[in-house]
C-alpha cells in the first residue's frame, strides 16, 4: 500500500488505495480535488486527471503517518477526519483543501513525533 501512496503510480491506483485501504469516500476526495464525485469515478476508471495534485499530497501525508507514525490505515482515516490542534482544530482533510500541503504535512509530522514519544515511554 505504501508504494501506491508514495511511488510512481497512476491516479486511478492512488484513488483506489485512498478509498479501499484508507476507507475515504469519493465525495471527500472530490471536495479535496475541487471536482464532482462523477469526475472521481471517471479518474478511477481512466487513471487520468488534472486535479490529482491534492490527491497526491493526501497520499504523501497518509504514507508519512503509516511509515513514520506506525499508524494502521483505519487510524490514518480517523486522523484525517478529526479536529487537529496543530491545525487550529480544523480537520486535516479540510485544511489540506484550504491551507495547502505544508501545514497538514507538519501536523502529520507532529503526530508521528508524538506517537514515537509514546512508544518510547
Amino acid at each position: 500500500m505504501l508504494a501506491k501512496l508514495e511511488g510512481d503510480h497512476s491516479l486511478a491506483e492512488l484513488i483506489q488505495t485512498l478509498t479501499q485501504d484508507l476507507c475515504l469516500e469519493d465525495d471527500e476526495l472530490a471536495i479535496l480535488a475541487g471536482v464532482s464525485t462523477e469526475v472521481i469515478v471517471q479518474w478511477t476508471a481512466k487513471g487520468d486527471g488534472r486535479a490529482g495534485e491534492r490527491l497526491q499530497d493526501l497520499g504523501a501525508i497518509a504514507a508519512l503517518l503509516i511509515r513514520d507514525g506506525g499508524m494502521r490505515p483505519q487510524a490514518v482515516s480517523a486522523w484525517l477526519r478529526s479536529s487537529n490542534r496543530d491545525l487550529s482544530l480544523a480537520r486535516p482533510l479540510d485544511a489540506l483543501r484550504h491551507r495547502g500541503f505544508l501545514p497538514v504535512y507538519a501536523a502529520a509530522e507532529a503526530a508521528c513525533d508524538s506517537l514515537a514519544d509514546s512508544a518510547a515511554s
